[in-house]
């Protein structure tokens, strides 16, 4: 409580004495702060009118609705239901702007379509997958997304395509300077080009 409290009043800038107020004392308020001391019904409820939040601002986090699905789906494994939990947590409104976050989401959400065959729901999280990438800037996302989505290209028929996906995740890998990343794109551009002729 102390420590969510301390949070709260910082966020909005108070003092001590300003969220105290004429109901409670500094001192007193420092002591909730701490954790030496619990707050009363009556004392709650002032911080809340202070703070303009309820009661519920001051319990544990259980994380934002993503993190929740997330930790949900790795109980089911690969269970359908996998899919549908983390659907549902995409659709709900965004608590935080948490974008890797958010990118890990949807690649986990791209597994489970490919395991149940859903190729054209797989294939457009992708894209977006490759656009979060972007977005968030990290080089590993990047390469990651621009791989996965030349495969889902490539066993499209879409050579083409896939081919400049492909091509861009090698360059992206070689400036990460991660073998891993480099060797995973490279094998996918060589099978595109080797089926392409």
């Amino acid at each position: 409580f102390g420590r969510r409290l301390r949070t709260l009043r910082l966020a909005r800038g108070m003092s001590q004495a300003e969220l105290a107020g004429t109901e409670i004392s500094a001192t007193y308020l420092s002591r909730l702060e701490s954790g030496a001391r619990p707050p009363t019904e009556r004392v709650l409820s002032h911080l809340c009118d202070q703070l303009g939040v309820t009661p519920a601002a001051f319990q544990p986090s259980t994380g934002s609705t993503l993190a929740r699905a997330l930790a949900t789906v790795t109980t089911l494994g690969e269970a359908p239901e996998a899919a549908s939990v983390l659907e549902e947590a995409l659709q709900q409104p965004s608590e935080d702007d948490d974008l890797a976050l958010r990118w890990q989401v949807q690649w986990v959400l791209a597994r489970a379509y490919h395991a149940q065959g859903r190729s054209a729901e797989e294939f457009r999280l992708l894209e977006e997958l490759t656009e979060l990438s972007d977005e968030i800037g990290l080089p590993e996302l990047r390469v990651r997304s621009r791989t996965q989505l030349a495969r889902r290209e490539r066993s499209a028929g879409n050579l083409v395509s896939s081919l400049a996906r492909a091509g861009d995740a090698v360059s992206l890998a070689e400036s990460l300077g991660h073998p891993h990343h480099l060797m995973e794109a490279t094998l996918v551009l060589i099978s595109i080009e080797a089926e392409s002729g």
